[in-house]
């Protein structure tokens, strides 16, 4: 959905996930990638940035990570 443009759907949809699953990095990593994709870096950073906190060695989350910062970089 995210890929398409629907950034909107995509945050619906991952909202009705249960919130058992908020302690896991890649909820954080998806709500990252969503952000992404709609254009805001910022946010997606964080969201990143927290699924490394859960899990040090995401690797997933990391390169997201590194990337939003490119986008960054590049605005």
């Amino acid at each position: 959905m995210a890929k398409t443009g629907d950034t909107s759907g995509a945050l619906t949809l991952l909202k009705s996930i249960p919130s058992a699953t908020a302690q896991h990095p890649d909820t954080w990593y998806l709500k990252g990638i969503i952000e992404l994709y709609g254009g805001d870096s910022a946010r997606a950073k964080k969201f990143f940035m927290e699924g490394m906190r859960l899990d040090p060695d995401n690797n997933k989350c990391r390169l997201a990570l590194n990337k939003s910062k490119s986008c960054e970089r590049l605005k």
